[in-house]
């Protein structure tokens, strides 16, 4: 494409690799992905008129969010935890890690909020 992405997309996948789809790369980093996936958010509206880059981006965008939810801790991987409601809702490093950090946290979410405000903003069609 003119903008020389690299896009991922279901069947750029091995099947055995499912649980990977999201990711940027091989890069299994929640982090990473999230930061990517913010960057990927952010330009979303400047994509306007490119139809097909945008919906593609979108999908991008809405695939590392699928992974990126894999690595929340949710009760059943919480109750593993010292302190499990403590943990609750903060993100691993990544889907075979338990490290929790605060820079792994704030950027998911920051990715997952700029995903639901563009949302609200345009019709994006549920994919999960």
């Amino acid at each position: 494409n003119r903008w020389g992405w690299r896009w991922q997309t279901i069947e750029d996948k091995n099947p055995d690799d499912l649980d990977q789809l999201g990711i940027y790369y091989d890069d299994l980093s929640s982090t990473s992905t999230a930061i990517k996936s913010e960057g990927l958010c952010a330009i979303l509206p400047l994509l306007k008129g490119e139809d097909h880059i945008q919906k593609v981006a979108l999908d991008t965008a809405l695939l590392s969010l699928k992974y990126q939810l894999q690595t929340q801790y949710q009760a059943e991987t919480a109750m593993y935890m010292r302190n499990p409601q403590r943990i609750l809702g903060g993100f691993a490093s990544s889907i075979i890690s338990s490290d929790l950090r605060n820079d792994a946290t704030s950027h998911n979410v920051a990715s997952l909020l700029c995903i639901a405000q563009y949302s609200s903003h345009y019709r994006v069609a549920k994919t999960f």
